[in-house]
């Protein structure tokens, strides 16, 4: 890394979109590295000791020892866990739903929530360590959350670039509701389920809000969704790059149509498939076109109208 500020390629939205298949992607890019879902650091990485992607326990992985001897200073397991536990509360605090009106609020004139003091020195240090011990010019970070995003926007060690990452919402709702191993947590855990009705309302809110914070920053934000990249996964990988002025050639990363060749990496978060490595076919998952339930479809559409307009989508399947 040969740059005063971090680039970090942020991509936002909601869960169950696709999203780290996109970092995935992003990551085997030559000069960029993917670290997965870097706002669970703190609690899941540090605290709950789950698997990083290389597949050994964050406390025994020897890239994240050293970004954090660099972000924290060197420390015991123990001592990490007291101050991750205390930075993962006010990360909590100001990157919760009830903080969205004051990140939607800030236009230019008025200081963006910054993450001021401890914690937004700890992400500087933090971003910049992840670069340069992965040797990258460019950190991938799949955290999705809006009020995070605007977070490392106002850090001025950042140069943050908003790849806008969208599904249509009764896919996201339908895989939000089906039953998947958390394998992180061992063999039995399960991730984490919701109702068609909350996820249909945080896919229009959450959505809506990151294009209101981040769109209008020429260079800086980029809509790509799961359907087009799923279509045409080289073409749509360089043309986000090139909608967010990113070196990059994405070329290498593919063995042939839809086929993406994976390196084992350091994500500390995300879906179990950021574990998966070697030849990859990407393949559309479409199951909720026919086993969704049609009330359920109903009832997505019908909450994320007019946004699922907005972005192009069919308000009749």
């Amino acid at each position: 890394m040969t740059q005063d500020r971090t680039r970090v390629v942020y991509i936002g939205g909601t869960g169950r979109s696709g999203s780290t298949m996109l970092a995935n992607v992003l990551g085997e890019i030559a000069g960029f590295v993917s670290v997965g879902e870097v706002r669970f650091l703190w609690e899941r990485g540090i605290v709950q000791n789950r698997l990083c992607g290389c597949g050994d326990h964050v406390a025994d992985c020897a890239f994240w020892n050293e970004v954090l001897d660099a972000t924290l200073g060197p420390g015991s397991h123990r001592s990490r866990v007291v101050l991750a536990t205390h930075l993962h509360r006010e990360l909590e605090r100001r990157t919760r739903l009830r903080t969205l009106p004051q990140h939607l609020l800030h236009d230019g004139r008025s200081e963006a929530p910054s993450g001021e003091g401890e914690l937004g020195e700890v992400l500087d240090r933090l971003y910049a360590a992840i670069a340069t011990v992965a040797d990258a010019d460019v950190v991938v970070d799949s955290s999705k959350l809006p009020t995070y995003a605007s977070l490392l926007g106002a850090r001025d060690s950042i140069d943050l670039r908003v790849a806008h990452f969208l599904r249509d919402p009764r896919a996201a709702a339908y895989s939000w509701r089906r039953r998947k191993n958390q394998t992180d947590l061992g063999p039995e855990a399960l991730m984490e389920r919701r109702g068609v009705g909350k996820s249909a309302v945080l896919w229009a809110v959450w959505n809506r809000a990151l294009e209101l914070m981040c769109a209008d920053t020429p260079g800086a934000y980029a809509r790509v969704t799961y359907e087009h990249l799923l279509g045409d996964p080289e073409s749509e990988t360089r043309r986000l790059l090139d909608a967010l002025d990113l070196p990059g050639d994405p070329s290498s990363v593919f063995a042939g149509p839809g086929l993406v060749r994976l390196s084992p990496n350091h994500t500390v978060a995300g879906n179990p498939s950021r574990h998966a490595h070697g030849l990859i076919p990407l393949v559309p998952d479409d199951e909720w076109e026919s086993r969704m339930p049609r009330t359920d479809v109903g009832a997505v559409t019908a909450l994320t109208w007019p946004t699922l307009r907005r972005y192009g989508y069919r308000t009749r399947v």
